[in-house]
Formats: structure tokens, C-alpha cells, sequence
């Protein structure tokens, strides 16, 4: 019971700093009628439409795959980061049966994303600060790590 109310307060905590302040008003009057679980899936929301915002200013267009892709690798990375160390059997692998694709198809799509983003000069240049176009594996890191100083 006791560690059940400290992961409430921790997501109250969470939403305090990821909510709209409105929305985050009436979150948190609302508290201790909602469940855990439910204020989990709040929580990915926002989170994905956090990611979503920075991958546009970016310049990474969500037309292409790649986008939906990294969507979802950068949302696991934020919660754990470690899964960044093996990333073609930790997370190509995982995306590629979510979305019924070969990994190598993905890591493609994303290769392919962030190419296009890189040479259509978006905010991707000033995210690595060096001018070569930055592998998948730094790029997730990047922007993973971005939205966890930022927001965690």
C-alpha cells in the first residue's frame, strides 16, 4: 500500500512537470480517484507527444517510417536507457515486431530519417554539433537524453 502511494506521488510529480498547467489542474483534484495504471498510460501520452514535438523540430518528417519508428525507440529509451547499449537486438528487434517488419528495415527508416533531416539543414545540425550526420544510436541517445534532463 505504502509503495503504491509513493508511485502516485511520483507520477503526480511526473505530470506536474510534462502536463499543460490546466490539464495538470484538474489531474491532480482528481488524484486519488485514478488509478496507477491509468496515470501510467497519461504519462506515455505525453510523453510520445513530447517526443512527437521534438522530432518535427527536428525536421523529421512524420511521413516517413522512420518517424514512427524512432517515436517509439526514443519513448522506451526515456524510461530506460540502458536498452541504448545493444541497440540492434534491443530495440530494432523489439519496433520490427511491433510493426511486422525485418530490423533491418527499420534501422533503415530511421538511417533514412535522420539522412533526410540532416540534409535538409532542420534543428538536427544544431542538436549534434559536429558536421558529420549523427549514427542512430546518437541520435536516439541525443534526443533521449534531451527530454529525460529536461523533463525527468
Amino acid at each position: 500500500m505504502f509503495y503504491r502511494d509513493y508511485q502516485k506521488k511520483e507520477m503526480l510529480r511526473l505530470f506536474e512537470r510534462i502536463l499543460p498547467e490546466q490539464e495538470w489542474k484538474r489531474l491532480s483534484d482528481t488524484a486519488e480517484e485514478i488509478e496507477l495504471e491509468e496515470m501510467k498510460q497519461i504519462a506515455k501520452t505525453h510523453i510520445e507527444r513530447i517526443i512527437s514535438t521534438r522530432l518535427l523540430e527536428l525536421g523529421i518528417p512524420p511521413h516517413m517510417l522512420g518517424y514512427y519508428y524512432l517515436r517509439a525507440i526514443i519513448s522506451d529509451a526515456v524510461e530506460s536507457p540502458d536498452i541504448l547499449q545493444d541497440i540492434s537486438h534491443n530495440c530494432y528487434t523489439k519496433i520490427a515486431a511491433v510493426f511486422q517488419k525485418s530490423p533491418l528495415s527499420v534501422e533503415r527508416a530511421i538511417r533514412l530519417a535522420i539522412t533526410n533531416a540532416w540534409e535538409n539543414k532542420g534543428d538536427i545540425c544544431q542538436l549534434t554539433k559536429t558536421p558529420y550526420r549523427p549514427t542512430n544510436r546518437e541520435f536516439i541517445s541525443f534526443v533521449a537524453e534531451q527530454i529525460r534532463v529536461r523533463y525527468f
